[in-house]
């Protein structure tokens, strides 16, 4: 019974001793990466404060949950605006466009793909808005009420993204009155 004690006994020792260490570089590691060197710094001189900042990783936002809405929100609006027809235009969308993907490539892989598909949703919104008002345009009324479903339809898709939705309504809002 002594031995398979003692052997317990070593089991949680050992583990233990590697569950302080662990968690010690983990915080270390989220310290530096996520608060800067100045908490790195902190983390790995007083070691409380880097267990602190291990377990505190449990239960904050990661940081592409805290970015989204804004960037959501820029790519929706970068989207829907009008082509610029400078080149210095141009290529400030595309550095834009490329800071964006980046953003999108950095999302977990569930999040991107619902992204991606409320983005198709986007697209097969406008086009069936511009459907819809060329139709209006020239009283094409039995095509006007197919492009209203393909609307609706790609409405109801996109409606899992809020920020889509606000920025879409905004859009549709302005093309009221352009027509």
């Amino acid at each position: 019974m002594s031995e398979k004690k003692n052997a317990i006994t070593s089991v949680l020792l050992v583990g233990s001793v590697y569950l302080f260490y662990a968690n010690w570089g983990w915080g270390i590691y989220r310290s530096f990466s996520r608060h800067g060197p100045v908490h790195g710094i902190a983390a790995f001189c007083i070691p409380p404060y880097a267990w602190y900042r291990g377990v505190a990783a449990t239960w904050e936002t990661p940081l592409w949950r805290e970015k989204y809405s804004d960037e959501v929100t820029n790519i929706a609006r970068i989207v829907l605006i009008q082509r610029p027809k400078e080149a210095e235009g141009i290529v400030g969308l595309t550095k834009v466009m490329t800071e964006r993907r980046k953003f999108v490539e950095s999302l977990p892989t569930k999040e991107a793909e619902e992204l991606r598909a409320s983005f198709a949703a986007l697209a097969d919104a406008y086009i069936a808005l511009q459907v819809r008002n060329t139709c209006v345009v020239f009283g094409h009324t039995n095509v006007m009420s197919h492009a209203d479903q393909l609307l609706s339809e790609a409405e109801a898709k996109m409606s899992k993204t809020p920020q889509l939705v606000s920025v879409w309504e905004e859009y549709k809002e302005n093309e009221k009155h352009s027509i």
